[in-house]
């Protein structure tokens, strides 16, 4: 097997962090990274974009992409999907404006690590109160993710602020076919009992998409969506990405505890993201069209 010598990243509209984990993964295997940058003035047309991406990935050896779209909620997942017809070499997508996969096996590892395992455990995904409002990307992914691997899930959230049907719907049917449960409740309050790990982030409200400034208004209402060791059960693995808001959403006691995989977050993302570029490596010696999405 031979790992990637040039990794090609394609990043739009995405946190920063996500060029971070690409530059350290490829640093630890010992490959060497190249940026194509999609940021300009003016507005590109899809074609235009997939046509680059066909150019740029003649030349690299694997494409790590992350697109999201700022003007239409979900048309980065579409562009997304269509990625594997225009490249030359295999790729990896990191995140688009539903999904974030990879980051959701970087906490999972944790979890998994911290628990022994994941099945039969219990998980919640939860809304946080907080300034930040995310796009619910990893919650997403965390969900669908998990019930795969065997756990249970339940998810969290006021009625203003809930996650994409379609991804509820598709985690239900994965529950079903798993043997596993999603369930979820609307309170804060005694959601958290009988959990054997919590991921909380303050993602924004999908309904207003084009009107983040709404935010704010409707998450003062929750105000006590706010997690403390008292929160959750004492052996409760805790774990959140950043922005990491202390005191808004998590108190510095429970975010620096024990139980919190907090500090661990860039470790784990960037073991998870050179794991799966050596998966892909093996795999793309007998089938040159790798991709994940």
């Amino acid at each position: 097997m031979h790992l990637p010598a040039l990794v090609g990243t394609v990043l739009h509209n995405v946190p920063s962090s996500d060029s971070t984990v690409a530059h350290a993964a490829t640093a630890r295997l010992g490959s060497s990274l190249v940026e194509f940058p999609l940021q300009e003035k003016r507005a590109m047309m899809s074609e235009e974009i997939l046509k680059r991406l066909a150019s740029f990935s003649s030349i690299v050896d694997i494409v790590l992409a992350a697109y999201v779209d700022s003007e239409t909620f979900g048309a980065g997942r579409a562009l997304t999907e269509s990625f594997p017809e225009w490249t030359n070499s295999p790729l990896l997508s990191l995140r688009d404006d539903v999904y974030a996969h990879q980051s959701a096996l970087g906490d999972l590892l944790g979890l998994s690590t911290r628990m022994g395992g994941l099945e039969n455990r219990r998980i919640a995904v939860s809304w946080g109160f907080g300034s930040a409002f995310g796009l619910p990307t990893t919650a997403h992914s965390l969900i669908l993710t998990a019930l795969i691997m065997g756990a249970n899930v339940r998810v969290v959230a006021p009625d203003k602020f809930l996650l994409l049907r379609r991804v509820i719907r598709e985690g239900t049917k994965v529950a079903n076919s798993a043997g596993g449960q999603l369930e979820e409740v609307r309170e804060f309050e005694g959601s958290f009992h009988d959990v054997d790990a919590a991921f909380a982030f303050n993602w924004c409200r999908l309904d207003d998409f084009n009107h983040p400034e709404r935010n704010p208004q409707y998450a003062l209402e929750f105000k006590d969506w706010y997690f403390t060791s008292e929160t959750l059960p004492s052996s409760c693995v805790f774990a959140t990405e950043p922005p990491l808001q202390t005191e808004l959403m998590t108190s510095r006691e429970l975010l620096e505890g024990p139980t919190s995989l907090a500090t661990t977050w860039l470790g784990r993302q960037v073991a998870v993201l050179a794991a799966t570029i050596v998966w892909m490596a093996r795999r793309a010696a007998s089938d040159d069209r790798v991709a994940l999405v």
